[in-house]
Parts: structure tokens; sequence; C-alpha cells
């Protein structure tokens, strides 16, 4: 079985105003549009970090990044699940192929493109939780390359790089939206 974690818990402090409630191009807000590509992809639970909304889960150990949703997600999961994958509100142009290279590639290994450390799928071993507690304990600096590095994770080649994209800023938004909204335009 194959789970998700939706990385919403940032201060989106460069885009002015909380990411995971701006609406893409589907009218949806970019957390519940993420969340639909990977239902569409076969992830059976999916939980979203954060405190936008009341089903959203809140840092246990704040002030870690996205580490720290990670964890938190990943403690709050009372579910049985072999791979998760982990993608953050803000990558709207990531596409139902993109999550499924990843989930077909996953077979004993955890692992992320190279053009970009999300979205990531780690195995979900027994160990996963305590390897993520230690690492926000023992860690000055919490980043995810630095966990990936902990848990030996494989990168793979990934060509379309503008389906890693993140968006921070109003600008990168309204051009991603506007590219995409095109690109739904024309392809009708």
């Amino acid at each position: 079985m194959v789970s998700a974690i939706i990385l919403a818990g940032g201060e989106s402090s460069r885009m002015g105003q909380d990411k995971s409630m701006l609406k893409w191009t589907n009218d949806l807000p970019l957390w519940l549009h993420i969340k639909s590509i990977l239902t569409q992809a076969g992830c059976e639970n999916i939980i979203v970090s954060g405190t936008q909304e009341k089903t959203f889960i809140p840092d246990i150990i704040p002030n870690k990044g996205a580490m720290s949703g990670i964890h938190s997600c990943l403690t709050h999961m009372d579910f049985i699940s072999d791979d998760v994958i982990i993608v953050p509100c803000d990558m709207p142009k990531i596409s139902l192929n993109l999550i499924k290279s990843l989930i077909e590639q996953g077979d004993n290994t955890s692992l992320y493109y190279d053009k970009s450390i999300f979205p990531l799928l780690i195995k979900n071993r027994p160990t996963m939780k305590d390897i993520i507690n230690n690492y926000l304990k023992t860690s000055e600096k919490c980043t995810i390359k630095g966990f990936l590095k902990e848990i030996n994770a494989s990168k793979i080649n990934y060509l379309n790089t503008g389906e890693l994209d993140n968006l921070n800023t109003q600008e990168e938004f309204k051009t991603a939206f506007e590219s995409t909204s095109l690109n739904t335009i024309t392809h009708k």
C-alpha cells in the first residue's frame, strides 16, 4: 500500500499568503489539487501537515522545517503503509506519471528525483519513525537533503524539470498558473 503526505505547514513568507490555499487552474486549493493527483496515482491514505484545516496535522516538534511535518504525519499514521510519497503543496505542475514513476521504481529503497528533493518516496519500515525522531533531536540543521543521506535514499533521473518547480513567490505562481491555463485551453 502507498500512502502520501502533503506538506502544507510552511510559513509562505515569500508568497505573502498561505500557499496551500491558493486556487489552481482547476479551482481547487493547491493542497487539494495535489491530493487529487496522489489519489489518481493510487495513494490510499493521504495526510496533510499544517494547521489550516481541522484535518491537517500540526508539527509535534516545531521549527524544524519540512522534517517537522514529515515526522508529525508519520507519527500520526495509525495504519501500515509500505511506501509513503511526500509532496509539498507548492508543486502544482507535478503529473500523475511523475508520481506513478516514483512508485514503480521504488522497489527496495527510498527515492527522489535528481533535479529536486520532492516529491520523494520513503520506505516506511518499522524503524523509520525512530530514524526521523532521532534525526530531528540530534541534527542541528534538519534538512531534507541531510535526511535523504541519513536513510541512503537513491536519486533517479527525470528530464521534465518543469514539473518539479515549486512556487514560492506571487510572480512564480502567476507565471505557472498562466502557462498551465494556456496549455489547458490549447489541449481541449
